[in-house]
């Protein structure tokens, strides 16, 4: 699945994230059962650099889902290929891909499994130019159960990642980690507001200090609604606690995108109408008011 990077909505420039949201829990697990590969494309909007491409390539042999990484130039031809798994390996699906603003290295996050007692813990790694990892880091959420990235935000030389981890109850609570260059983790914070499932989906900083993080959180029917949160990039502390539109109710959340302005885009599916379930695609202002649907 290729996405533009970046696309126009009433003059905004929006850019959006390479990145899949998942709230369910995934069917996937080391050796008998295949895990589903979430395939991910960032294109860039150079000639020079081309387009990167992020996957799952399964190992017969193995039993278990490496992660294939190609970066293609602009005519097609292959400017490195490198497959990657842990020292023990196991099922890896990427969630998000990113580049820094030169379009040179290539940042993923995702989902490894890494062992019965962790179970999926959250993968995050940096490319560099040349096609050699530069560094891989794992975390293991309190619930040892399926942890996730699902988001990526480069800032000069930080980078945050957003996604999911199973707490000790079998929630999934949104998760935020902070890496500096070198992939040392500087801060990384979970919330499970009011006992929901809830997982991040998007982040976007504008103001100086400030980290907006786009959730989505499951509804006592069962349906998804779209709420935000402002962090500290500091710490990780809570400038602004969850708020959360209660016009907008999704089966599902399938994408996630901020703009400059920290309006959020979220697209979807309903079968509100009764017609099955249709696309639906909304988007909403900084303070989470429905601006079109």
């Amino acid at each position: 699945m290729v996405l533009m990077i970046s696309i126009f909505l009433s003059g905004i420039p929006l850019w959006a994230q390479q990145s899949t949201f998942y709230l369910e829990t995934w069917q996937a697990s080391q050796g008998e059962q295949p895990a589903v590969s979430l395939d991910r494309a960032l294109s860039t909007p150079s000639r020079l650099a081309g387009v990167f491409t992020v996957g799952s390539l399964y190992d017969e042999s193995a039993g278990y889902y490496d992660l294939l990484v190609t970066h293609y130039n602009f005519w097609g031809a292959v400017v490195y290929q490198d497959t990657f798994n842990l020292p023990t390996p196991g099922n890896i699906i990427a969630g998000a891909i990113t580049t820094n603003s030169s379009l040179t290295e290539l940042f993923i996050t995702g989902t490894v499994y890494n062992g019965s007692g962790n179970s999926y813990d959250v993968l995050t790694m940096k490319y560099d130019a040349a096609g050699q990892v530069d560094w891989y880091s794992t975390y293991n959420g309190i619930g040892n159960g399926y942890d996730g990235g699902s988001s990526l935000l480069v800032d000069s030389d930080t980078l945050y990642v957003g996604g999911a981890i199973t707490d000790t109850t079998g929630l999934f609570g949104a998760l935020c980690i902070k890496f500096i260059d070198g992939g040392t983790e500087v801060w990384d914070r979970t919330l499970t507001p009011n006992n929901r499932n809830v997982a991040i989906g998007t982040l976007s900083k504008v103001n100086p200090g400030e980290l907006m993080i786009g959730v989505g959180l499951e509804f006592n029917n069962g349906t998804h609604r779209v709420g935000s949160a402002v962090l500290a990039t500091s710490d990780g502390s809570t400038l602004s606690g969850f708020s959360e539109n209660s016009q907008v109710d999704l089966d599902e959340i399938t994408g996630f995108a901020a703009d400059a302005d920290q309006n959020l885009y979220v697209t979807g599916y309903s079968d509100a109408a009764g017609n099955g379930d249709d696309i639906v695609t909304v988007m909403l202002d900084d303070t989470l008011g429905l601006v079109w649907e």
